[in-house]
């Protein structure tokens, strides 16, 4: 029997002959007579197929049969009919690919003859050969077909583009779809094989009389033409018609999808690029996200920053509190376009907003329902430490000691609760950030309140995480004693704190103060107790180990000794159950019957154990001890889950006082050494490195060292927490001689974000940077 292969091969062969005897289609001259799909599809299948011939020799890939008949089907005369200089070699390779595709198919031919006379005939190795031949000297032919090919294809997307651009001005608009598509698949060939296109004659022929057209002209609903007329416009990078652009958008009786892609296309180019339309811009910023994808807020927001447009300041700042119905919002962008402008006007708007005075902002933030959660004052105060207002100060330490209250209706339901929580968290922390950017001690003593206070776990978490942002020792010997305090083994949340406290003092502390010496004892002993419960709790580990072994063990024993009662026949009766009483109207009734039937129960049992022999009262007992023991066992196991629980909390304790200890052992190494702290900067533990981040970013630092090390160890830190340090130092003490190495770590972190690496952190480390070089850039 013939095999697949054979089958396909010979079906190949007879559409070869089927195809070539008709010739390549000459698709410019059908259009002439037609502007149909199919003569649009096939130039752009014609144009597919030359390029799949340039890739195999690209891969130097042996073809297939269909491959190299698909070859033989194109179009392979002179790229030029009147200039064929040079194209013997071109016609040479073709003729001896067909001598060997010929060769192929004599053999192939008298293989099926003989599987036709003898059904056990074998391929032959003729035949096999001739295969390989034939993918062989395909192969060679590569140095002249391959730039043939290529420049064949480019000639083709020449040709038919020019005969497209004439349809389209000849056709009927319905079919203009077609073509517009057909235009922005040639025009990418042609780019990617030859950027002089952009620019040249035949571009601006498509961008010219045919994509601005469709912008304008398109009839249909949705206008799917004008729609790819913009992607292509947008993906081509087509500058110079800007102002068409703006015109579009300014049609009030524009559908919506292509409005947003005009304005997608618009402001897909440079601030530079966009200067002469900032009115547009300023339009684009001021619609609301529920008039448009709020995407479009954030590019024109960036734009508007780079160009310096002072004027959007206010919108830009009740930007900040923008989000669409997806919960989306463009408050990074616009936060950075805000560093671009006039810090005093940008400042002024900040605080105008975090003293509650913005009605926008206001009355979007009663609407949404956050007007009470701190979340104003947060944002407001993260733009007031970007523009370094030293005017803030005082009321950003006003709002740290001010306490929020939650409604009631909100304090009711859990959800609203804890949102509440996290934007009062969230406040803490940016109130605290921006003192600690302007370098104000005074926000030590309200973080030092809130630490003494009642107030949840989250809110004396930030609390001592800021004061060691804030660089002060004023507050060590308040902090030491809520250090002290005594606390339960078992007040887990209080305990992770201490080491949070312990934390914070050891990045505070002077070694030379009277202090010291007590707080490193403190921590010994902290660190020794924590070790003491370590070793407890192992302890009881190994125990309820041992003892769920042995339960286990007992658990055997006992199924082994059912397993041979049951093996003599022994079997257990099921005992009797209540029957089931039905409701009755007359109660009394329903009442004896109840009673009758626990009687009956009764003596149904009784009756059940004196009928039961003695061995089936040992085979229920011993069944009863199977099911105790093992749940005995599984108690102890559950009871060793909830003490490793345990070990691993205690564990963490110890790994956070093993921490401070060396931190404590290099502040006494290093002192006020600026050059010792920049060498721990790196190849040292991560606690070590952490500490010296925090000092060489302290305000009282040399500001030109400190940002010249910090500068050198950010782009070759890890550790995403460190680096945040390394960020804030850089914050506080770089100025615009360095913008050109905080653009070159910008770069540095970019690229490898590109080359896909997987730390969520660089988003973070890449935004930081670029609010410090909008701000040092202006």
């Amino acid at each position: 029997m013939l095999t697949w292969t054979r089958l396909l091969a010979l079906f190949a062969a007879l559409a070869l002959t089927a195809c070539m005897s008709s010739g390549p289609v000459d698709w410019t001259e059908k259009l002439e007579s037609s502007d149909r799909l199919s003569t649009v599809k096939g130039m752009l299948a014609e144009t597919r197929a030359y390029d799949e011939q340039v890739e195999l020799y690209e891969a130097a890939q042996a073809p297939s049969l269909n491959q190299v008949d698909a070859f033989l089907k194109l179009d392979l005369g002179p790229v030029d009919p009147e200039a064929t200089e040079g194209y013997e070699s071109i016609e040479a390779a073709v003729e001896t690919i067909e001598s060997l595709r010929a060769a192929y198919q004599a053999e192939f031919d008298a293989f099926v003859d003989a599987k036709r006379a003898d059904k056990s005939y074998q391929e032959p190795e003729s035949m096999k050969k001739a295969l390989t031949d034939l993918g062989e000297g395909f192969l060679k032919q590569a140095s002249v077909l391959k730039p043939f090919l290529s420049a064949k294809v480019k000639h083709k997307r020449e040709v038919y583009a020019e005969a497209l651009v004439a349809k389209y001005n000849e056709g009927e608009p319905c079919r203009h779809f077609e073509i517009v598509d057909a235009l922005r698949a040639l025009g990418n060939g042609l780019i990617a094989v030859d950027e002089a296109f952009l620019g040249g004659p035949l571009y601006n022929k498509i961008v010219n009389d045919v994509l601005l057209k469709a912008l304008t002209s398109d009839i249909q609903q949705p206008p799917l033409t004008a729609l790819t007329a913009a992607g292509t416009l947008e993906k081509w990078r087509v500058k110079e018609h800007l102002d068409a652009y703006v015109k579009v958008i300014e049609d009030k009786k524009l559908h919506f999808d292509l409005r947003d892609a005009m304005i997608k296309l618009l402001t897909s180019f440079s601030a530079e690029e966009l200067k002469a339309h900032k009115p547009t811009l300023l339009k684009i910023l001021n619609t609301a996200p529920e008039l448009q994808p709020i995407s479009y807020i954030a590019k024109s927001a960036v734009a508007l920053g780079e160009m310096g447009a002072d004027e959007a300041v206010d919108r830009l700042v009740e930007c900040l509190w923008l989000d669409d119905a997806r919960g989306r919002d463009a408050t990074s962008q616009c936060r950075l376009a805000l560093n671009h402008l006039d810090p005093a006007k940008v400042s002024a708007a900040a605080l105008k907003a975090f003293k509650r005075q913005d009605a926008k902002v206001e009355e979007r933030a009663l609407a949404l329902n956050y007007a009470h959660t701190g979340l104003v004052e947060a944002k407001a105060a993260d733009l007031l430490a970007d523009t370094k207002s030293t005017e803030a100060t005082r009321y950003l330490i006003a709002s740290l000691n001010h306490e929020d209250v939650n409604p009631a209706p909100f304090a009711a339901d859990a959800t609203k609760a804890t949102f509440f929580t996290k934007g009062q968290v969230q406040k803490t922390i940016s109130l605290a950030h921006a003192l600690a950017v302007l370098g104000e001690d005074e926000g030590t003593k309200p973080l030092m309140n809130i630490i003494a206070s009642e107030k949840a776990f989250e809110y004396k978490l930030a609390a001592a995480q800021q004061l060691a942002y804030l660089g002060s020792d004023a507050p060590m010997r308040d902090l030491i004693k809520v250090f002290n305090k005594k606390l339960e083994q078992l007040d887990l949340g209080n305990r992770d704190l201490k080491v949070q406290y312990g934390k914070t003092i050891a990045l505070l502390i002077n070694p030379k103060s009277r202090e010291y010496r007590g707080f490193k004892r403190d921590v010994t002993k902290s660190l020794e107790e924590s070790q003491g419960w370590i070793k407890t709790t192992e302890d009881q580990i190994k125990q309820a180990k041992d003892q769920e072994t042995k339960l286990g063990e007992e658990v055997e024993k006992l199924k082994g000794e059912v397993k041979e009662m049951k093996a003599k026949g022994v079997k257990v009766p099921s005992p009797p159950r209540r029957e089931k009483v039905a409701k009755m109207e007359d109660k009394e009734a329903y009442k004896a019957a109840k009673k009758a039937a626990q009687e009956k129960l009764e003596a149904e049992k009784k009756a059940y154990e004196e009928a039961l022999t003695d061995d089936q009262k040992k085979l229920r007992e011993l069944e009863d001890k199977v099911e105790a023991t093992e749940k005995a066992k599984t108690k102890v196991k559950n009871l060793a889950f909830e003490v490793e629980r345990g070990l691993k909390i205690y564990q963490s304790w110890e790994t956070g006082f093993k921490e401070i200890m060396d931190q404590l052992k290099v502040l006494e190494e290093c002192g006020s050494d600026l050059a010792a702290w920049t060498g721990k900067l790196s190849n040292h533990p991560m606690p070590v490195r952490t500490i010296a981040a925090y000092v060489l970013s302290r305000k009282d630092q040399n500001h030109g060292r400190a940002a010249k090390t910090l500068l050198e160890r950010v782009t070759q830190e890890k550790d995403a927490a460190i680096r945040d340090v390394l960020l804030f130092g850089l914050a506080r003490h770089a100025n615009k001689a360095h913008l050109d190495e905080l653009k070159s770590a910008r770069a540095f972190y970019e690229k490898k974000r590109k080359e896909g690496s997987k730390d969520p952190s660089l988003k973070g480390t890449i935004y930081s940077l670029d609010l410090m070089i909008a701000s040092l850039s202006h």
